[in-house]
């Protein structure tokens, strides 16, 4: 069992009472208010949360300590990955397809608990098992984004890659993929680590290039595209490393882009780099930044922006580096971060998981997340939760 310990100025600790260790726990607040926990203010609740009373900090509530996980890492028998830093996690029918950096992507049959490995074309010079982005086309076939290149593997089984034209990365086809779209038209948009934003064009099977210009202001804000979103508007979002976010209209084959740069524009996100973007059932657009917390874009109806409102570890959000984002069936919000997972309740609160509640990791990756039969999966730097 467990006994909970609240201290005046060191904050809280967990005493495990079978072998007398103890370890503080992170309550996620940031200042010493979440330090100091008055006499007598400590309570269990029926939902097994934590309740706690703080000088300087209100009243605090830790989620029960309890997880159902199930985790699937390199080596584990029957079910081993090849690679354990997972950067792509796509449902997939019944089971998950998860790409990791060196491992290449693998199924992994969540009803049975085993993995099989689906390997990279085996006649292309550049090592293709990298994988950072993964799409499955309204066609069927699956598009494969990695750190050395582009692939597709069709449905008919056969696979086809891009390479990228030595001494010229970037130049016809993408080098470094980290991001893929395909919007309701059926066009699929990839973003490169610092090469711009390709458009494939099937007819020709070669891409367009689209990338930062400083004498156009509705061109790219930067070449290095982390995040891809279609809105209910058919507006395309393009998030960067550098360059804030882009709203951006397509006509034939222009892009038209406003940018929203932080310190440029009184609408733009809290940071700079943008890791994730997911719209919301009431068509606020929730972005994820590497640095900056999390960002809510509310709009008026007309599509103009109202309002950019933001949460931080101040307000209870467990890191302000957001890697993905997901709504549960509940329609509370979920947020893996690189400390651990948050819980954005409807009605407005977070509850927050670390390894201190059982996560075999704190250390997730951007945009590796997914739903699957109610069940929430994770990639980050340990395989699989």
């Amino acid at each position: 069992g467990s006994m909970w310990i609240g201290t005046f100025g060191a904050g809280l600790f967990r005493l495990d009472t079978d072998s007398g260790a103890i370890a503080p726990v992170d309550l996620g607040r940031s200042g010493a208010g979440a330090q100091h926990i008055d006499q007598g203010a400590l309570l269990v609740d029926r939902q097994g949360g934590l309740v706690m009373g703080t000088f300087g900090a209100g009243l605090l509530r830790r989620p029960p300590s309890w997880l159902d996980i199930r985790s699937y890492r390199a080596g584990d028998a029957g079910a081993g990955l090849r690679g354990e830093d997972i950067y792509a996690v796509l449902a997939d029918g019944a089971g998950l397809l998860v790409g990791s950096f060196g491992g290449g992507v693998q199924r992994i049959d969540v009803a049975r608990g085993t993995v099989s490995w689906l390997d990279p074309p085996s006649a292309s010079d550049t090592r293709l098992d990298g994988v950072v982005a993964m799409q499955r086309a309204l066609d069927g076939n699956l598009w494969v984004g990695t750190s050395g290149g582009l692939y597709r593997r069709r449905v008919d089984g056969g696979v086809q890659d891009f390479p990228v034209p030595s001494g010229s990365p970037g130049a016809a086809n993408p080098g470094y993929v980290y991001a893929l779209l395909e919007d309701r038209q059926g066009r699929l948009w990839v973003g490169s680590g610092g090469a711009g934003l390709y458009r494939y064009r099937p007819g020709r099977d070669d891409f367009l290039v689209y990338r930062p210009d400083v004498d156009d202001p509705r061109s790219l804000s930067d070449d290095f595209v982390s995040a891809l979103l279609e809105d209910r508007r058919g507006r395309l979002w393009v998030g960067t490393r550098s360059g804030g976010i882009n709203i951006c209209t397509v006509a034939g084959e222009v892009l038209q882009c406003q940018r929203l740069v932080p310190g440029a524009h009184p609408h733009a996100p809290s940071h700079r780099p943008a890791a994730v973007l997911l719209e919301a059932p009431d068509g606020a657009i929730w972005v994820g930044t590497g640095g900056g917390g999390l960002n809510r874009i509310d709009f008026h109806p007309d599509g103009r922006i109202a309002r950019v409102r933001v949460w931080t570890r101040a307000d209870g959000l467990v890191d302000d580096n957001v890697m993905a984002l997901a709504y549960a069936p509940d329609r509370a919000l979920w947020i893996s971060t690189r400390v651990g997972l948050s819980r954005l309740d409807p009605a407005g609160g977070f509850d927050n998981y670390t390894v201190a509640d059982g996560l075999p990791t704190a250390v997730f990756n951007p945009k590796a997340l997914a739903w699957l039969d109610g069940r929430l999966y994770l990639g980050g730097t340990h395989g699989v939760i």
